[in-house]
């Protein structure tokens, strides 16, 4: 029994055959492999028809005093091409304004960074988030995390003297 491969568009067929003297042809059995395709680039959670060693899944979370902006995806999936349309398992990707990842500070707060550990400590401030060409790899997920700090503010208080017709204000102090 020698298998023997075939490539269809999206598929590998494995066909095997059993033979013998007495019964030419007794069993023929195909099976198949079929590239993983789970995700999709109109909605991430379901196939799209491209296989997923083809694209590239960014997943967006906010951390400390803040959330991701109404609207914006917590996940987004690239599909990785040259100029021809022909598919890539290695290219870049962009995070561009059109896909609409900002994140939101609480009262007090602004965005101070988006992060991301699969990109050895690059950081962005943009918000919306937008990135130059990044080298990724199909079938890989990239976390961007935004982070948030305090507002700087001054709070300045004012010192009363008391005196016998009433309070004046004999000084000021500032914090911080």
């Amino acid at each position: 029994m020698t298998p023997l491969m075939l490539k269809g568009l999206t598929t590998f067929w494995l066909v095997t055959a059993e033979t013998s003297r007495e019964q030419p042809m007794t069993m023929l059995s195909l099976s198949s492999t079929a590239p993983r395709n789970e995700i999709g680039t109109e909605n991430p959670d379901e196939s799209d028809g491209v296989a997923d060693k083809y694209q590239v899944t960014f997943l967006f979370k906010a951390e400390g005093k803040g959330v991701l902006a109404q609207g914006t995806p917590t996940k987004l999936v690239k599909t990785l091409m040259d100029d021809n349309g022909e598919y890539l398992q290695s290219e870049k990707a962009s995070i561009v304004a059109d896909d609409s990842v900002k994140a939101e500070p609480y009262t007090g707060y602004e965005i101070d960074e988006w992060t991301s550990e699969e990109f050895d400590g690059l950081s962005w401030t943009s918000n919306p988030l937008t990135t130059a060409a990044l080298s990724v790899t199909g079938g890989k997920t990239y976390t961007f995390t935004a982070t948030f700090k305090s507002l700087d503010f001054n709070v300045v208080l004012p010192l009363l003297e008391k005196t016998k017709k009433g309070h004046k204000m004999a000084a000021a102090i500032s914090y911080p």
